[in-house]
């Protein structure tokens, strides 16, 4: 889509990098990006988080988990 600001947070460990995710997603919103995508296993606590947040703050920001981050930046292409 043109004109999104889409983040690409690469190699997210569940069970070592909850507080470094949730922080990049925060500061991905707090900047005016669109979206986040976390590439690595799918984090049901972050996306809870992260929609909780939009739900209680307001905004279009949104979370997605990709297995591939080659073929998540291609797709921003």
């Amino acid at each position: 889509m043109a004109g999104e600001v889409a983040v690409l947070r690469y190699g997210h460990r569940d069970v070592r990098d909850y507080r470094i995710t949730s922080h990049a997603c925060l500061v991905a919103r707090a900047f005016g990006a669109n979206r986040i995508v976390i590439h690595g296993k799918e984090d049901k606590s972050i996306r809870k988080s992260v929609e909780e947040i939009v739900g209680k703050w307001g905004g279009n920001f949104r979370i997605e988990f990709a297995d591939s981050w080659k073929k998540c930046l291609e797709d921003f292409r």
